[in-house]
């Protein structure tokens, strides 16, 4: 017979926040210390990663934050960085003017190609802990989970201040 299932909260049990973080922390120290050399963040390497896979039109800075999972001032702060490290450019866009459209430079361009291979290569390395044929079953299940808790966010309602 099977012990039952200690509650979630129990503190002997594997719980989702803190194996997360783990996750999250050390994939991104460990792509940080690679990038070290090329002169660029995790972060400044997903942006360029995502403005090399558009289309070349530019991406809206909003849709980087959506992409990003992060605030606004965060995302300013980031593009502001790389358009002074010359990694990124930004223009109107001509649907919206109040909107800017954030491509990469020929700078950036040369950097994300070398900074590729290394994110590749830090993926290829840390999927190996699970079997093969688990690996996109287990990305697929990061996904529902990701989707879950961006739906937590969007339902539940601001805390008010007393």
């Amino acid at each position: 017979m099977t012990p039952p299932t200690p509650p979630i909260d129990d503190p002997h049990r594997r719980r989702l926040p803190p194996l997360l973080r783990r996750c999250w922390y050390g994939l991104n120290q460990a792509f940080r210390k690679r990038l070290a050399t090329l002169g660029i963040t995790p972060n400044q390497f997903t942006v360029l990663r995502w403005l090399e896979e558009d289309d070349g039109g530019g991406v809206r800075q909003s849709e980087i934050c959506a992409r990003m999972a992060s605030d606004p001032n965060t995302i300013a702060a980031l593009v502001e960085r790389m358009h002074a490290d010359g990694l990124v450019k930004r223009k109107v866009d001509p649907t919206d003017r109040r909107a800017r459209l954030i491509s990469t430079t020929p700078k950036g361009r040369r950097i994300y190609a070398k900074a590729r291979p290394l994110a590749v290569d830090l993926q290829a390395e840390v999927l190996e802990a699970i079997p093969a044929h688990e690996r996109e079953r287990l990305l697929e299940q990061i996904e529902v989970l990701a989707d879950a808790c961006q739906a937590a966010l969007e339902s539940e309602p601001e805390a008010s201040n007393p």
